[in-house]
């Protein structure tokens, strides 16, 4: 247990303060993510972005690899390169696909999901929500604070985010290389995650 998560953005570590509440690691003991899981999910999550428009070339160079992130990040950008926590910082990785019944809608949204108490996605960070995340950073879009966003800053395991309109990025994709990270924290009931 911390007391506050560090984060990098724009090239630069920052630490953001956590006064009321400390940062949490999950249950842990969870079963390593393969990149054959990242890699049956991936198309989906580019599908998203070039269905609003995102150009393919964009997205077509990004690498993704697994690594043990330190600082209870379970994600983070740079450039076209993004790294996963192999564990989802001790939470675990749900990695099925959209339609498997894993999930309810949260107050009637098209984007924004919970997953059901006795599903295989309870509990459990989604992958496919930190992949959409991670490859809008490398689109440039950037976080906003709409908690049914898939790019707000905090994701509580169990929730599935995916992008709308809303998220649709107004810059060129490469006019700035940014380092961008997720990390966990809990939230009244559970931990989430913060991307940045």
């Amino acid at each position: 247990v911390q007391s506050k998560a560090s984060t990098l953005t724009n090239g630069g570590e920052i630490a953001v303060s956590l006064p009321d509440a400390a940062v949490m690691v999950g249950p842990g003991a969870q079963q390593p993510l393969s990149l054959g899981d990242v890699n049956a999910l991936l198309p989906v999550a580019i599908s998203y972005w070039t269905d609003l428009g995102v150009p393919e070339s964009v997205l077509k160079g990004v690498t993704v690899s697994i690594a043990d992130l330190a600082d209870l990040l379970v994600g983070k950008t740079d450039g076209n390169d993004i790294t996963l926590d192999t564990t989802g910082a001790g939470w675990g990785w749900y990695t099925g696909a959209p339609g498997a019944g894993a999930f309810d809608p949260v107050d009637d949204s098209i984007s924004h999901f919970v997953a059901k108490e006795s599903g295989a996605a309870y509990g459990k960070m989604d992958l496919l929500t930190v992949l959409i995340h991670e490859l809008g950073h490398v689109a440039g879009a950037q976080d906003v604070m709409r908690s049914s966003d898939c790019m707000y800053p905090y994701m509580t395991p169990g929730d599935r985010r995916l992008p709308t309109g809303l998220d649709k990025t107004t810059e060129s994709a490469g006019s700035q290389l940014m380092t961008q990270s997720v990390t966990t924290q809990p939230a009244d009931s559970g931990a989430h995650a913060l991307a940045s």
